[in-house]
């Protein structure tokens, strides 16, 4: 139980969360999280989606934290057929290179 409460209370205090005009942003697990105060509330933002609001920004990460560890976020994200991000650079080497082939096969197959 102390483990969960200390990597709950790194999370939320992470160097990872940047504060820019439309509220705080993390991406974790190949997800986009971003926590923005609507109204003296602080709404939850699941890739671009609207999640629940809470009354402090420590409530919100709080529960970003306890969704990302039991598997809600995926299982939600999942359900609802929403994409996840790209987000390791293996993954991105591989798009750069399915990319890079298909503008060799692209220029191959016009000169022949």
């Amino acid at each position: 139980m102390m483990r969960q409460i200390g990597r709950c209370n790194r999370f939320v205090a992470s160097p990872q969360w940047r504060l820019q005009s439309d509220g705080w942003h993390i991406k974790r697990s190949q997800m986009r999280f971003r926590i923005a105060k609507e109204h003296g509330v602080f709404r939850v933002y699941v890739q671009g989606h609207r999640a629940k609001s809470h009354q402090s920004l420590e409530d919100a990460k709080s529960k970003i934290f306890k969704i990302l560890d039991d598997g809600t976020a995926h299982k939600v994200l999942r359900e609802r057929g929403i994409p996840l991000e790209v987000s390791s650079r293996k993954g991105k080497k591989r798009s750069m290179v399915v990319e890079e082939s298909a503008a060799v096969i692209d220029h191959v197959a016009v000169t022949v």
